[in-house]
């Protein structure tokens, strides 16, 4: 067990840290100008906590393949790609109270599972169009939690992607999502995203509704929307989400509901 703290990492070509061991902490550092500010690999039981993360060249923290670490308290901004990259089989990952800001791509889940994504304020993220341009990306993600997060001026909120399953997201705050394309006020969800909830969030001055598509035989279970706030609503009624199914390749328009949308917009802190 390992404490690095209070130092100045800017390494221009590799990775600032390079973790492959257990129960290290990473405290108190600025993390600069390298291609990886932080890298976890088969690291587990480790706490990033306290550190400046910033104008790294990939992403600024890289969790591939490691389990049960907290990631808290970072400032995470203007990494070229990704200010957080969980992937490659990670499990049970604790991403709370960070502030991650000016990337591609705030967070982006892949391949991971069991992961609680919770009070992060994720801001002003999507510049790069080479890129998934959003604040929170998933892809073939199952199983995770994402809470009590500030999702705003994004280009686009939320993107599900690629046979995500049994995700939750719920009491998040989502607004200004400015996607000039057809993703929606924060989702897309494409290639049989299925079983996955989203409940009582705030949707709030985002530039477009909702829209994903599925597959034929998914469109009936690809999500549940339940007690959400949408800014738009008229007031009595479903919310109408506009869906695409596809049969073959060819998109046709279908609907899902949010049967019971909430009047007020929940009081949602960080």
């Amino acid at each position: 067990m390992d404490t690095i703290q209070q130092s100045f990492l800017d390494a221009t070509y590799g990775t600032g840290i390079d973790i492959y061991s257990n129960y290290n902490t990473v405290f108190g550092n600025i993390i600069s100008e390298n291609n990886a500010g932080i890298y976890l690999g088969a690291a587990h039981h480790n706490i990033i906590s306290g550190n400046t993360i910033c104008s790294n060249n990939h992403e600024g923290i890289l969790v591939g393949n490691s389990n049960n670490n907290i990631i808290t308290g970072n400032k995470i901004y203007s990494n070229k790609y990704w200010g957080i990259t969980v992937g490659y089989g990670s499990k049970n990952n604790t991403i709370i109270d960070n502030h991650i800001s000016n990337s591609s791509c705030g967070i982006y889940l892949f391949s991971t599972l069991y992961n609680n994504i919770k009070s992060n304020t994720i801001q002003q993220n999507g510049h790069n169009v080479d890129y998934p341009n959003s604040a929170l990306y998933l892809r073939y993600a199952k199983y995770n939690y994402i809470s009590k997060n500030i999702i705003c001026n994004n280009n686009i909120g939320i993107l599900l992607v690629e046979k995500c399953k049994f995700n939750i997201i719920s009491r998040n705050h989502i607004n200004n999502s400015n996607s000039s394309i057809d993703y929606g006020s924060g989702f897309m969800f494409i290639w049989e995203s299925i079983f996955n909830i989203i409940k009582e969030n705030n949707f709030i001055e985002n530039n477009h509704k909702p829209t994903f598509y599925s597959a034929l035989m998914t469109c009936f279970i690809a999500v549940l929307w339940r007690n959400n706030y949408w800014d738009d609503w008229r007031g009595y009624g479903p919310y109408v989400i506009t869906e695409k199914m596809l049969i073959g390749s060819i998109p046709i328009s279908w609907f899902n509901f949010d049967w019971h949308p909430a009047s007020e917009p929940y009081d949602i802190e960080v």
